[in-house]
């Protein structure tokens, strides 16, 4: 499941009451990790489960139940328990680093990549754009011997589990049960020649000695001092370390996070201030390159640090900016080349649709026409683009002889369906039989123009029609894209343009719905034009992406209706 920062670790503690056995429902205490309160089912309406509440937790005090934010909707603890153990893979991490907020950006070049992040004990994969995790097996957190250890399995990796018989902990590693001093002070090449097995076992106190000899001993009041060593010796003995390492709380020496050495001797700045970190890997060398066009910030090889009652790393929209959402500035709103974003929990959150109880969308400067459907009273602005006039909004028809798996409303983003319209399947907006969602229908049987459910005088655009619209903007969504509707994106490789909706056509991120779940990021509209027996062409408008393209789909998923008036009547 893809998850947003601020609730990974609600997530995260409910991953390992669902999968490391730490007790029962009935032992649960409603008042741990749960992110708010409601009264009941009925006060949800009030909040949205929006792709920014993804993975919250809220306890609903009159029904006795928890609800998490997953997929676009609020569904039960049980529910989403289940989705999860679907997703259990056994990885194996490319890369660790200590903490959430050292992750590197997830970006295309970093897609399928596992990092194994110490101080949550979980494995996460870079997916389209996000980190997504994979739960751990469970397994005992202390073992009498050597021989008592499970099998490091890809499954366990980063587990840590302590040995009585040697009075060590150890850690899954590369295939093998490591004492855990050694992995977090050696190299990568002393790691795997000093691994064991259940079979076999190798003393690490060299290089304990060699650590004290340099540093002296880790004791309670040296917590967390950070020390370097200037004969080079670490440096040489561990390169990743830039010399440095602090005394943890297990009274070792150990590798510090990147933050720490990063910042190490910085003293307070100002509120908002940013700073280059003092070192960069060079694996992180790229941290910037993939970030939006419209950034003030990009391949910059070096992270940035921004002071919010302390140095902490910036996040990719602070840098985006270079305007950082801190703790003083918590609630404010924030505007930027047309977009805007509000500061909440040291995070910026960028507006869209989904924030807005806005229900026209069409543009104040552009003179429209109107279309009254007789069917059912409603009425829709209309446009001339490129020789031919437009709806200027999203179909919502609905007529009797449809059945409920014709059309969709995503009630929990657009109740009613009121502002986007309906979603349908390619056989309702073609009004033709079902049978025909994965079958070939006749090409005599739908030639243009077609009518399919638009209302008389109009018809369901075909592609050379879709194509059209497109050259009159010169392939520029912006032109198309109703403005303020859709959402910034920090990462993409591709040219984005502030929506201007120059033309009228006043598209607005509608979404779309598989058989199983709703996504709302993009805009996607049926053609009459089928591409096989399963798949119809689809104009797609997308929220990381300036340009416009037609693309085939499953006829079984659910998308925007737009239609188009006949040639006689323009």
């Amino acid at each position: 499941m893809k998850k947003n920062i601020f609730a990974l670790f609600a997530i995260s503690l409910l991953s390992s009451m669902a999968l490391v056995a730490c007790g029962s429902d009935d032992d649960y205490d409603p008042a741990d990790s749960v992110d708010d309160y409601v009264k009941s089912e009925k006060d949800l309406d009030s909040l949205e489960c929006t792709t920014e509440r993804e993975g919250m937790v809220v306890y609903l005090s009159e029904e006795d139940s928890r609800k998490v934010c997953y997929g676009g909707g609020w569904v039960d603890i049980a529910v989403w328990r289940a989705d999860v153990e679907k997703m259990k893979k056994g990885v194996v991490a490319d890369d660790t680093v200590s903490s959430y907020s050292n992750l590197p950006a997830c970006n295309y070049s970093r897609e399928d990549k596992v990092f194994y992040v110490k101080s949550l004990n979980v494995n996460l994969m870079c997916v389209d754009g996000e980190w997504l995790e994979y739960a751990l097996q469970s397994i005992p957190t202390s073992v009498s011997s050597i021989s008592a250890l499970p099998a490091c399995l890809p499954s366990v990796v980063g587990a840590i589990v302590y040995v009585s018989s040697i009075g060590e902990r150890v850690i899954c590693s590369d295939g093998n049960w490591t004492e855990y001093k050694l992995w977090l002070s050696s190299s990568s090449s002393a790691k795997s020649s000093s691994s064991y097995s259940s079979s076999s076992y190798r003393s690490s106190s060299s290089s304990v000695d060699i650590l004290e000899s340099i540093f002296g001993k880790c004791t309670s009041a040296r917590k967390n001092e950070i020390v370097y060593d200037t004969n080079g010796v670490v440096d040489y003995y561990n390169a990743s370390t830039y010399g440095y390492y602090y005394c943890d709380s297990y009274g070792d020496w150990s590798s510090p996070s990147l933050t720490m050495i990063d910042t190490v001797g910085w003293k307070a700045g100002t509120d908002g201030e940013f700073r280059e970190g003092q070192f960069s890997y060079d694996s992180w060398a790229d941290n910037y390159e993939d970030l939006n066009p419209l950034c003030l910030i990009r391949n910059s090889s070096m992270l940035y640090y921004v002071y919010d009652g302390g140095w902490r790393e910036a996040e990719d929209l602070d840098v985006c900016l270079l305007y950082a959402c801190t703790e003083a500035r918590e609630g404010k709103d924030y505007s930027f080349k047309g977009y805007s974003f509000h500061c909440s929990n040291s995070k910026w959150v960028a507006d869209s649709m989904d924030m807005k109880t806005k229900k026209d969308w069409t543009n104040p400067s552009v003179t429209y026409g109107e279309l009254k459907d007789t069917r059912d009273g409603k009425t829709y602005k209309t446009v001339a683009i490129g020789g031919k006039t437009w709806m200027a909004q999203n179909l919502g028809y609905k007529d009797s002889t449809m059945s409920t798996t014709d059309y969709a409303c995503n009630d929990n983003r657009d109740p009613g369906c009121a502002t986007g319209g309906l979603l349908y399947r390619w056989t309702a907006a073609m009004k033709v039989s079902a049978t025909y969602g994965n079958g070939s229908i006749s090409v005599d049987s739908i030639k243009s123009p077609h009518q399919g459910i638009c209302p008389a005088g109009w018809h369901l655009p075909d592609t050379t029609e879709w194509r059209s619209l497109f050259a009159a903007a010169g392939n520029s969504a912006s032109l198309l894209k109703a403005t303020d509707a859709w959402k910034f994106t920090t990462y993409t490789s591709y040219t984005v343009v502030m929506p201007s909706n120059t033309l009228g056509f006043s598209a607005i991120p509608s979404g779309s719905k598989t058989s199983s779940s709703f996504s709302t990021d993009n805009a996607y509209f049926f053609s009459s034009v089928q591409a096989g027996s399963s798949y119809a062409y689809v104009a797609i408008f997308s929220y990381s992406s300036d340009g416009l393209t037609i693309d085939d789909y499953y006829k079984t998923n659910y998308y925007s209706v737009r239609c188009v008036q006949n040639a006689a009547s323009n």
